[in-house]
């Protein structure tokens, strides 16, 4: 389940659809979105220097699909 799926922070024009702390959850949230012809960017961020593994994965669409990538992620 994605930590939020509401459209909201911008990454060089695309927009945060939502956050995920696990590769796995956000691999099936990007083959969902692609799967609806929405393209889709995932974006580890490292919280911390020392962190191995990103804490935080976010997946990004293109500002005109983000309504529409927000509704499929609700359902």
């Amino acid at each position: 389940m994605p930590k939020s799926t509401s459209p909201r922070t911008r990454n060089d024009d695309w927009v945060v659809v939502a956050d995920f702390g696990t590769d796995g959850a956000a691999n099936a949230c990007v083959s969902f979105l692609e799967g609806a012809g929405i393209p889709v960017v995932r974006f580890p961020v490292m919280q911390s220097t020392f962190a191995q593994f990103p804490e935080t994965i976010r997946v990004l669409v293109p500002p005109d699909r983000a309504e529409e990538a927000a509704e499929l992620l609700k359902e």
